[in-house]
């Protein structure tokens, strides 16, 4: 699906912006981060792709998954981001976005 696409391309680019360090040291701050970049990487993909409910459906997603993912796998997978690792990011998050659906 579309949607995926851009979910999926949404991590890679909120990603691309962080140092690495330990998992232990990762703050609130630097994961608000990430997820805002998150939303900024699925609204960009989108827009390029055309897609005319992006905005609505990026804010839907962080915000689901905001509610959804424990706050250990935040830190796994922006862990996994910082190294590089970005199967291993989007496997951390794959079993939440079922819930996704619900925003398209």
């Amino acid at each position: 699906m579309k949607f995926q696409m851009i979910l999926l391309s949404s991590f890679l680019v909120a990603s691309s912006a962080f140092a690495q360090q330990a998992a232990s040291d990762v703050t609130d701050v630097q994961l608000s981060t990430y997820q805002t970049q998150m939303e900024a990487g699925c609204r960009e993909r989108g827009h390029q792709r055309g897609e005319p409910r992006a905005d609505a459906f990026c804010d839907c997603m962080v915000k689901t998954l905001q509610q959804q993912i424990p706050r250990s796998d935040w830190v796994r997978a922006y862990t996994f981001a910082q190294q590089g690792r970005h199967a291993d990011e989007v496997q951390v998050v794959k079993p939440y976005l079922k819930q996704v659906e619900a925003c398209k």
